[in-house]
């Protein structure tokens, strides 16, 4: 099999996540995930959480701008 160089469209489906915080009760993480929206050819980043113990993920924000670094109170 031969490999294949990286083309302009893998870059558009790379979803970066980061800056994880965990929960106070450890039950969930909060982190920050970053896509490309290739119809306004910009980044785009949302809030998403993670169940620590079923390993679901759910978007927790939905907005325009960048939503970045989540935190607990």
């Amino acid at each position: 099999m031969s490999k294949r160089g990286i083309t302009p469209e893998d870059l558009r489906q790379l979803r970066l996540a980061g800056d994880p915080q965990m929960s106070p009760d450890g039950e969930q993480v909060a982190f920050a995930l970053k896509t490309v929206d290739s119809e306004k050819n910009r980044y785009q980043t949302h809030l998403w959480m993670a169940d620590t113990t079923n390993g679901e993920t759910r978007q927790f924000t939905y907005g325009e701008g960048p939503d970045t670094a989540p935190r607990w109170s």
